[in-house]
């Protein structure tokens, strides 16, 4: 067995295009990083991606109402500025971003949400 340890970079560029191809597995990293609150991840993983309300689970909860939901305020501003839907409900409760944010206390992410146009 070969240990990738000794590979250059050009060796190991393959690996991140096939991920990256798989809207699936992007969706889900975009989903953990946002849960993580590491704004850093979740910026480069939306970096030129259009629809980031695509990136969702099985109950539709998008990034955004996950870090909503987690109260991570640089996160929740990264995703508004690149264009998430402040709006967008879950496809189980119909739970919005302002909703889940309002629920687990986050203050100031409700009042960037609003700032930012959602629906009250």
């Amino acid at each position: 067995r070969r240990s990738c340890a000794s590979s250059s970079p050009l060796h190991l560029g393959p690996w991140k295009p096939a991920r990256m191809a798989n809207p699936a597995g992007l969706g889900r990293e975009m989903l953990e990083a946002a849960r993580r609150g590491d704004a850093v991840r979740l910026g480069a993983l939306a970096a030129g991606k259009r629809d980031l309300d695509d990136a969702c689970d099985e109950r539709g909860q998008t990034p955004l109402l996950v870090a909503c939901q987690n109260g991570h305020e640089a996160v929740v501003r990264l995703l508004v500025e690149a264009g998430a839907d402040v709006n967008k409900a879950t496809t189980d409760d119909g739970a919005t971003p302002l909703y889940m944010a309002c629920e687990n206390g986050s203050d100031a992410v409700a009042r960037l949400l609003v700032e930012a146009g959602a629906d009250v």
